[in-house]
């Protein structure tokens, strides 16, 4: 039954991380015609129109949580939903997607830094070799931030993209602290719902009936099936999978990101795959490897 369980939380982790990773390219389709504002806050308006009829239905017991447990769950939405979706949007705005499909594969390293900070979690050889490696490989595809980039300020779009997967690390902390305090649709709809009203004062202005007419159907489309699959589908699984693996062995499926991320940049946006991307991109995957785990063991979810 733990086999059973361990491999059903596999492949909600791989398809929550796949996900997450193709929609960095789609991102930076929807906002070359929708405002980042906009586009944000009709992302979380859709994903929470979404969750609470499911929630209703399927989980409407009432929720229990201390002081510092809601404070956790604000810090999870503030850094895993506000900054990484801010970022990671502007950031694409600067950048070619394919090198921030690469820079999302830091995270693991970012994972471990902050745990170190924030936990006091000890790190070991192999890890502090590990962050050195994604520091490298970062440093390579910024080395060549010129003219043959696909973009306009590739050395700011990728400082904000490594701010965005700073607040996806955090995120991940935050998460798997609540993960068997909160079913997978509660904490859905409240990362969800918190990120509605951290992004209103931004996008008020915005809202304004002419701006959404103006938005085609087919970026309606686009936008429905980038809050769908953001903000609700990989959310569920990701929340699901958590519960049943230890942190670290969840933060590896993470490489999931840049592989999606930079498939789709090539088959969606026409993207070319330089040398440094593929050198730099090498060795943020050797840090990524080395920092995995070899043995691990399903954790258990209380009853």
């Amino acid at each position: 039954m733990e086999a059973k369980r361990k491999g059903w939380a596999v492949l909600k982790l791989m398809t929550a991380m796949a996900m997450v990773g193709a929609n960095v390219a789609l991102g930076k389709v929807i906002i070359a015609e929708v405002s980042i504002f906009l586009f944000s806050i009709l992302r979380f308006a859709i994903a929470v129109l979404t969750l609470l009829p499911l929630v209703f239905l399927f989980d409407s017991r009432h929720w229990s949580l201390t002081r510092g447990e809601h404070a956790s769950l604000f810090l999870q939405a503030f850094f895993g939903v506000f900054v990484f979706h801010l970022c990671m949007l502007y950031g694409v705005q600067y950048t070619s997607a394919i090198n921030a499909g690469i820079l999302t594969s830091t995270l693991p390293a970012m994972v471990a830094i902050f745990s170190w900070l924030l936990l006091r979690e000890v790190l070991r050889g192999k890890i502090v070799l590990a962050i050195v490696l994604a520091i490298v490989g970062t440093l390579i595809l910024n080395s060549q931030v010129n003219g043959s980039e696909q973009s306009s300020a590739p050395l700011l779009g990728n400082s904000l993209i490594l701010i965005a997967v700073a607040g996806e690390a955090l995120y991940t902390i935050f998460a798997k602290k609540l993960s068997n305090r909160l079913s997978p649709l509660k904490m859905a709809l409240a990362v969800n719902l918190l990120g509605f009203l951290l992004f209103l004062p931004l996008a008020w202005g915005e809202i304004t009936l002419s701006n959404l007419l103006a938005v085609s159907a087919e970026m309606w489309g686009w936008m429905i099936y980038y809050s769908l699959t953001a903000s609700v589908i990989s959310l569920v699984l990701w929340y699901s999978g958590v519960r049943d693996v230890p942190a670290q062995y969840a933060g590896l499926f993470t490489a999931m990101i840049p592989v999606a991320a930079v498939l789709v940049s090539i088959l969606l946006l026409g993207e070319l795959m330089r040398w440094y991307h593929w050198v730099g991109g090498g060795v943020i995957l050797a840090s990524l490897w080395l920092g995995m785990p070899k043995r691990v063991k399903a954790t258990k979810t209380p009853n």
